[in-house]
């Protein structure tokens, strides 16, 4: 049985503003970031490469909706329709936006650092049932500068990366059930 991620397990409700900045369609603020995401994204990968690392890897072990992999969620923001959560995780089907701040910081991850991450996730397969994953505040990465994350790839450099772009749950090898990718989350 694959590794059950129980990334940003959390009580009660989300406050503070929106990704959106208000009401609005979903991505309407995201999808100008997401699309520069998706423009170093590597064509034809399921799995979001930012950008292309040469690893292959299509998704997250628990995806098996191929409307919700991360190739497929920066695909929808860039269009403006929003990102597909997966139809057998905990909230079922649905679209939501990929948080701004995050694609930023996956942008300056690659354009200031010269990181490339292989993102597994961002709002599908399955994760705990309150995780901010279902809500578009975080993503996955399994590869780092097409090295696995727990196979010598520089994890630590880029979950410390992380925090001081934002992320406020930061998780990796050494963490339960992170040995093979990072967790970074936004609030």
């Amino acid at each position: 049985m694959p590794e059950r991620c129980p990334c940003s397990e959390r009580t009660g409700s989300s406050t503070g503003p929106s990704p959106l900045g208000g009401e609005g369609q979903p991505g309407a603020v995201a999808a100008p970031v997401s699309g520069r995401v998706r423009s170093v994204v590597s064509g034809g990968v399921t799995g979001a490469v930012v950008p292309g690392a040469r690893s292959r890897v299509p998704k997250h072990s628990e995806t098996v909706d191929p409307r919700s992999t991360a190739y497929r969620n920066i695909h929808d923001m860039a269009k403006g329709i929003g990102a597909a959560t997966s139809a057998n995780s905990h909230v079922g089907y649905k679209r939501v936006p990929l948080d701004p701040r995050m694609l930023r910081a996956l942008i300056t991850l690659h354009d200031r650092y010269g990181y490339k991450l292989k993102i597994s996730e961002f709002v599908g397969g399955v994760h705990g049932k309150n995780s901010r994953h279902y809500r578009g505040l975080s993503f996955d990465a399994n590869f780092i500068n097409g090295i696995h994350v727990g196979s010598g790839a520089p994890h630590k450099k880029v979950m410390k990366l992380c925090t001081t772009l934002g992320a406020t749950e930061v998780r990796g090898p050494g963490d339960p059930n992170h040995n093979t990718h990072i967790h970074c989350a936004w609030k």
